[in-house]
């Protein structure tokens, strides 16, 4: 704590306008967050004559902020860690647009050569119209699918696989579809 003030005091001295976010603790469970905006006013001669102040009070912000980071990290780590197979594709054409470790592991795809391809390229020519008509009932019902279909893996030749498709929605708009797959060939 001294050695902040100390550092804002040297550059308020040499006319530097600072902005800074302080966490206050009244109690641990309870912080209050507080930005300080702190302007020098500096004299003709350029020495420091006095100092404006401003302390808002940030702390929903802030709360909001932290809340949003955990969601992110929760979903960041159930995404990456999970055992089965999961990837998200955009709706125009299904092209993937990003997917998980397991999905690599059962596919043999490489998750840096995913971005150009298109989920249908990889389904087995038989299975495209049903895979097709479970996409379509995603983006239009908002309703999860689930089907069997085969893939086409590298390496592996190919597999049977079981998909469920959610749909992902972004502010009450449906924004693209995740996929969630596991091998069943055995």
């Amino acid at each position: 704590h001294a050695m902040m003030m100390g550092e804002m005091k040297a550059l308020l001295d040499q006319g530097v306008k600072l902005e800074r976010e302080i966490r206050n603790i009244r109690n641990e469970e309870d912080p209050i967050y507080i930005k300080l905006m702190i302007h020098p006013y500096l004299s003709p001669t350029g020495e420091v004559e006095r100092l404006d102040g401003l302390m808002m009070d940030i702390t929903e912000q802030k709360r909001s902020e932290l809340a949003l980071e955990e969601s992110e990290q929760r979903y960041k780590s159930l995404f990456e860690h999970n055992l089965d197979g999961v990837f998200s594709i955009e709706l125009s054409q299904y092209y993937f647009v990003n997917a998980n470790p397991a999905f690599e592991k059962i596919t043999g795809v490489k998750l840096s050569g995913l971005s150009d391809r298109c989920l249908l390229g990889m389904i087995c020519d038989e299975d495209h119209m049903a895979v097709y008509e479970a996409l379509h009932v995603v983006s239009q019902t908002g309703k999860p699918q689930d089907l069997e279909c085969r893939f086409h893996t590298s390496g592996r030749g190919e597999i049977i696989v079981s998909i469920t498709f959610v749909p992902i929605f972004l502010s009450g708009q449906l924004n693209g579809i995740h996929g969630i797959v596991k091998d069943i060939t055995k």
